[in-house]
C-alpha cells in the first residue's frame, strides 16, 4: 500500500511539472470537436495564429508528445487511485471479519 501511495505521489509531481511547462506557452483546452475526435486546442499568447488545433495522434513535435504524456499520466493516476481504493476496501473487509 505504501508503494501505491508513493506511485500516486510521484505521478502527481510529474503531472504538475509537465503542466507548469505547458502553461508557459499557452493554455490547454481539452474538448470534443464536431467530428467526435479528441483534439487539443492551443491558444498561443505570442503567436498570431489563434486556436490552432492538432489531433493528438498525429502530433509530431516535442510539445505535442509532452501533452500526450500529460494525459496518459492522468490515466495512470486514475488507475493507481482505483488500486489504492481496492486495497483499502480489502483491508477494511479483512479487519472487519
Amino acid at each position: 500500500m505504501i508503494k501505491i501511495l508513493f506511485c500516486i505521489f510521484v505521478l502527481v509531481l510529474i503531472i504538475q511539472f509537465i503542466k507548469k511547462n505547458l502553461i508557459k506557452v499557452g493554455y490547454i483546452d481539452n474538448r470534443l470537436n464536431s467530428n467526435n475526435f479528441w483534439m487539443l486546442s492551443y491558444d498561443f499568447k505570442n503567436k498570431s495564429e489563434k486556436n490552432r488545433e492538432l489531433v493528438i495522434i498525429k502530433s509530431k513535435n516535442f510539445r505535442d508528445k509532452l501533452v500526450m504524456i500529460y494525459y496518459s499520466l492522468h490515466v495512470c493516476l486514475f488507475i493507481a487511485t482505483c488500486m489504492l481504493f481496492t486495497v483499502l476496501i480489502d483491508i477494511i473487509l479483512a479487519t472487519g471479519s
